[in-house]
């Protein structure tokens, strides 16, 4: 993977994913951009390949930069493979690999951390036309990569039932696919007590503030409801396309944008989690709200585990009403949220990331 292993996002799904695969024996080796320090990993099984300082290059737009450190890690990589029964390696990162891992005999897994390609690329067309905005959210020789990847690898992995069925809607085979949840460190993402929980009532959106995650839609609601004794936090980096959107909401005395902070006291301090995205693999914070006993409303796309009127609530992408009625619910009726928040922390204890683990090296297993 081209990323810091152990570091945020794809870092902290793949490391787990291998913490899994080490605990049960049965890691040769873990190559990675780069790795945390404090790791629970041998160090002698990690390689790192140090692809990344076209990210320093801040001339060149984030998408190119991605791109290119993603094709020159899959080149570093090729002298450092070697025999194995099973190979697995993030979509958009094992080009090459893939090929050489093939003639070494290996059976060869791509993870997918999102929808289909062609579905990722769609969904975001189709929002920026909304908002008047000319963005290619995909180059399109890192599209064909992927696609090619896809095609090359003897399987692919896929996080939740959205991801799995935009692979099935555009083609893919289905002995091809498998669906392995992601998971949560339960034991870090624990629920607050009333001492920390907020007097008034705190709605929480955590992730890139962006379009993508259907923020706007959230505000919207926010903006519809004028809740009394209510707050909005929106937690996480504002996004460039999303500057001049926020500047419409920011005279709203009830929304605070936080920018980019450490997300447990917010998670402990707020009562409800709203995840709106329109595209997802499996959102990593959906768990981590979950976990910490918050009810989650949120969309099918979001790709979380959160079941429609049990842990929260899902709704449709876009859709401002549905948001907005569902906040007010769980506003209005403090036992419900109670009882969802209980069933929530219960469901997190279902995926921690031990579980992953488990349930990635079983299948390993049924393979080989």
């Amino acid at each position: 993977i081209a990323a810091k292993l152990a570091g945020g996002g794809i870092g902290k799904t793949s490391y787990n994913q291998v913490l899994g695969i080490y605990r049960h024996g049965l890691l040769k080796k873990v190559i990675c951009d780069s790795a945390k320090e404090g790791h629970e990993l041998d160090t002698r099984l990690v390689k790192k390949i140090h692809a990344s300082f076209f990210e320093r290059l801040k001339i060149i737009p984030l998408k190119y930069q991605y791109a290119l450190k993603d094709n020159l890690y899959d080149l570093m990589t090729l002298p450092h493979l070697q025999e194995a029964e099973i190979f697995h390696v993030w979509n958009g990162h094992g080009y090459h690999c893939l090929d050489k891992m093939s003639k070494f005999g290996a059976l060869t897994v791509v993870e997918r951390a999102s929808s289909h390609i062609n579905t990722y690329e769609r969904l975001l067309q189709e929002e920026y036309k909304r908002w008047g905005i000319s963005l290619n959210p995909v180059l399109s020789w890192a599209k064909k990569r992927m696609l090619e990847e896809y095609q090359k690898a003897d399987f692919i992995s896929t996080p939740s039932e959205f991801s799995y069925q935009s692979m099935i809607e555009a083609g893919v085979e289905t002995k091809k696919l498998v669906k392995l949840p992601y998971g949560v460190d339960a034991s870090y993402f624990v629920p607050g007590n009333s001492e920390q929980k907020n007097d008034h009532f705190t709605v929480l959106f955590a992730g890139q503030v962006g379009f993508r995650k259907g923020v706007v839609y959230l505000l919207e609601a926010w903006k519809k409801l004028n809740l009394p004794n209510a707050k909005l936090v929106i937690l996480g980096e504002i996004l460039n396309e999303f500057v001049d959107v926020v500047e419409k909401y920011k005279e709203l005395t009830s929304v605070e944008f936080t920018g980019f902070r450490e997300a447990l006291p917010y998670f402990q301090s707020s009562h409800l989690f709203v995840f709106p995205s329109l595209e997802e693999g499996s959102a990593l914070v959906t768990y981590e709200a979950l976990a910490c006993g918050l009810p989650v409303i949120t969309t099918f796309e979001s790709g979380s585990v959160v079941e429609d009127g049990m842990e929260g609530y899902l709704v449709g992408v876009r859709q401002v009403d549905q948001i907005a009625d569902r906040i007010r619910h769980l506003y209005d009726h403090v036992d419900l949220r109670d009882s969802m928040s209980r069933a929530a922390r219960r469901k997190a204890l279902e995926y921690t990331w031990e579980a992953c683990g488990d349930r990635l090296v079983g299948w390993y297993k049924g393979l080989v």
